[in-house]
């Protein structure tokens, strides 16, 4: 009995020191049928570079969902259904590889307007119509705005109440707008009931992609992070981003040149109005982010914006 009892305590240690698999993902990105060099590519944990062909391979953890690009200045992904698809399902990357074809934006990037929105919370018909009213007040900006300028977009957070049923007809005004839009994960993102922070952020991931990411335009370096984390409890989520996240920042920023701008974008604040200095009590944990410290610490080399 006791040799048993040995094994079966053996396997569950087995268990808990295991880790998710690293496999090759081989994949190339092209533009008008040519390879993009220099192109950062991510599976949210690790980094790979493309070559002068546009090919890369990165080692990539398995559980992770996606390969996904830092889209690079000059060129942008492919929208569908108001969803930039700069990314790859890792079940697709696994079995077929990855094909990312971009595009190079029409304009100089170095004149560029940023639209930011957030909480349009749709949830039914009435806030369905406010938001058309205000996607087609911004076609009417974009259009005063010129030709000149490459207008793009962020929307910070709560795209919905808490209803995944009105995400595709949200995007769909928003894509009529004729500004391609970034997604933030906000609390009313988060799906309620999940018994996890990581469950917590399928629904938004499996309609409009990665939860944390980052992009170029003109000389600007832009940052989503998902600072809406589930303690599972509806209603009571926590301004924290996790340690993946930072560990991949962290790698993410060796490849931006250090004095040069950057744009950091979440749903929460980073601090509240008086900074991270004073004492911080468990009613500004939906207010300002809990670990902001460790976030402006891999900032400090850049100029930075942030955007909540």
């Amino acid at each position: 009995m006791k040799k048993i009892t040995l094994l079966l305590l053996l396997a569950a240690m087995s268990g808990i020191v295991s880790r998710a698999a690293t496999v090759p993902v081989k994949g190339t990105v092209t533009c008008e049928k040519k390879g993009v060099a220099g192109v950062w590519v991510t599976d949210g944990v690790s980094f790979a570079q493309t070559d002068k062909k546009g090919a890369f391979v990165l080692e990539a953890d398995d559980s992770r969902p996606f390969i996904y690009l830092t889209v690079p200045a000059g060129y942008e992904a492919p929208a569908e259904a108001g969803v930039s698809r700069f990314f790859t399902p890792m079940e697709a990357a696994l079995s077929e590889g990855c094909k990312f074809v971009l595009s190079k934006r029409k304009v100089s990037e170095y004149n560029q307007a940023l639209i930011v929105v957030s909480d349009p919370r749709v949830s039914g018909a009435a806030a369905y119509a406010r938001l058309k009213a205000g996607m087609e007040d911004l076609a009417e900006t974009v259009t005063d705005l010129g030709r000149g300028m490459t207008v793009h977009g962020l929307c910070c957070g709560n795209l919905t109440a808490g209803h995944p049923e009105w995400v595709a007809r949200s995007l769909s005004l928003m894509e009529a707008s004729g500004v391609p839009f970034h997604h933030v994960v906000g609390s009313e993102d988060l799906t309620p009931g999940s018994r996890s922070a990581e469950a917590a952020v399928a629904a938004f991931t499996e309609q409009l992609g990665p939860s944390y990411y980052s992009y170029e335009v003109g000389d600007v370096h832009y940052i989503v992070l998902n600072d809406s984390f589930f303690l599972g409890r509806p209603g009571l989520p926590v301004a924290y981003v996790d340690e993946r996240q930072l560990a991949w920042l962290e790698k993410d920023l060796e490849h931006v040149e250090k004095g040069s701008p950057v744009l950091v974008a979440t749903h929460y604040p980073v601090a509240g109005p008086s900074g991270d200095a004073e004492d911080y009590g468990y009613a500004d944990t939906g207010s300002r982010m809990v670990n902001a410290s460790a976030l402006l610490q891999l900032l400090r080399p850049y100029p930075v914006h942030f955007l909540s």
